[in-house]
């Protein structure tokens, strides 16, 4: 059996054996016991980081684990097969690795297919490397969040980041990054990553932003399509219809080294001032006494401290935006509330306002007089009250329908009463016919009952004849 075979045993990844203690499995090829799967990860780490002590591999690439041992044996055992070397420490006495160009190699066969690695870092460790350990703990801060109560949580795996990447600009220009990270799960396709230790004077690391912008403005041709260049290296962002055009990526500064609060605030201040013709927007006047920042051609430039970073993490409020002020959670500092897309957002949201008024005071111009309902209220709106003086169709249709209801009982009622008017006041059920009232127009008895009156001698019942009105004499002088 082989080394490799014996690593995929369970006895091959690192296990406590008392206090602080590991075991691992030995083998002749791999004598320090490492794994494959650490193996794999110290090289993706490296490929990445380029340069890298075990302390920050074991935090960037196995945050699980309690020491860096495992670190250090899958270190050692790649060294015995040329594919890692040390030629250095750090400042704190820390052993510095990276890649040969063998292990530069190995590394892009574990890390995704079309991963540009650069180079190998040679004779980085020689002075201590000390921009790449802060580019390191950049990285490793992000990765591992924030440590306060309103920190986000750690962003992304060590292969969403890049580091030491090129962006060409034009003949013998070029921009290149520190660090790279994309993490669309947090809301940032792409963030470029600047490192500042403080060695190099605020003019000098303002002018970087210059060649970002020459970086950005570059175009390029896809499918017979004029895009910008940097769409080909990260894609298309997402873009909202209101936006006029592509926000370019954000480029975020991180401060570190020797510097105390105090140095790290001027800083920073100070950058934010020597940056301001490539983050300054334009002010344009929209619709009346409305304005909006146009942002385009702008970079939107985030501020922090490594500290800050460590403390909050990627999303939490560890950000300051050049132009906002104070400091913002990554997404409020990304975010532009006075730009034109907000600008056309909220002059959307007023016309619909505007609209939802009149439509409510039309609605309460057609309230029916009768039953105050307003034309919403109805099943079909057509039923609703022309001009709010008039009554609504089934108000019109009520009032008929009761005047019908009224009509048939006045005339149910006048029937009854002419049908009274017709029968014998005698017996109260016979009528009064017509041969009768030919013979005895007067007569206001039924024929039975009038010929019995008569048989028994007895004078009919006939009106009472009309008494003339008497004549009122008045007294004249």
């Amino acid at each position: 059996m082989n080394g490799d075979q014996k690593q995929d045993q369970p006895a091959v990844e690192p296990g406590p054996t008392g206090p602080g203690g590991t075991s691992w499995a030995r083998s002749t090829d791999y004598p320090n016991g490492s794994t494959s799967r650490m193996r794999a990860d110290v090289l993706a780490a490296l490929g990445v980081l380029k340069a890298a002590t075990a302390d920050q591999l074991q935090r960037i690439a196995r945050p699980g684990l309690k020491s860096n041992k495992a670190l250090r044996a899958a270190l050692l055992d790649l060294g015995l097969h040329g594919l890692t070397l040390s030629e250095g420490r750090t400042t704190t006495r820390d052993k510095l690795w990276r890649l040969t160009p063998a292990g530069l190699d190995a590394a892009a066969e574990v890390l995704p297919a079309g991963r540009d690695l650069g180079g190998t870092a040679r004779g980085a460790g020689r002075t201590g490397a000390p921009h790449s350990v802060m580019v390191n703990e950049t990285i490793a801060a992000i990765l591992a969040g924030g440590t306060a109560p309103d920190a986000g949580p750690g962003t992304g795996t060590i292969t969403d980041w890049s580091t030491e990447t090129v962006h060409e600009i034009g003949p013998r220009l070029r921009a290149i990054t520190d660090a790279v990270l994309r993490a669309p799960q947090a809301g940032v396709p792409v963030l470029l990553v600047e490192v500042d230790r403080g060695t190099m004077t605020p003019e000098a690391v303002a002018a970087k932003f210059e060649r970002y912008q020459l970086f950005f403005r570059r175009e390029a041709k896809r499918a017979g399509e004029t895009v910008p260049y940097w769409h080909l290296l990260y894609g298309t962002p997402p873009r909202s219809h209101w936006d006029e055009h592509d926000p370019y990526p954000p480029v975020a500064l991180v401060l570190g080294g020797n510097l105390g609060r105090v140095a790290l605030a001027n800083r920073m201040e100070r950058i934010e001032e020597l940056t301001r013709p490539w983050w300054k927007p334009r002010w344009m006047r929209g619709h009346g006494d409305d304005y909006y920042a146009d942002y385009s051609d702008r970079i939107p430039i985030l501020i922090t401290t490594l500290e800050h970073l460590r403390t909050f993490g990627l999303t939490g409020p560890a950000w300051h935006r050049c132009g906002h002020g104070g400091r913002q959670a990554l997404a409020a500092a990304l975010a532009d509330p006075d730009s034109h897309s907000a600008y056309q957002q909220r002059s959307w949201r007023e016309h619909e306002e505007r609209r939802a008024r009149e439509q409510e005071r039309e609605q309460e111009r057609h309230r029916c007089p009768t039953c105050n309902r307003r034309p919403d209220e109805y099943d079909d709106p057509d039923d609703a009250s022309p001009n709010g003086t008039d009554d609504c169709e089934p108000c019109r249709q009520t009032a008929h329908d009761e005047y019908e209801a009224t009509r048939k009982a006045e005339r149910a009622q006048e029937l009854r009463d002419a049908e009274a008017r017709d029968r014998c006041v005698t017996c109260t059920t016979g009528l009064i016919e017509n041969n009768l009232i030919d013979h005895d127009p007067e007569a206001i008895e039924c024929w039975t009952c009038y010929q019995n009156r008569s048989f028994r001698g007895e004078p009919p019942l006939r009106r009472p004849a009309e008494q003339p009105k008497k004549k009122r004499w008045f007294k004249t002088e």
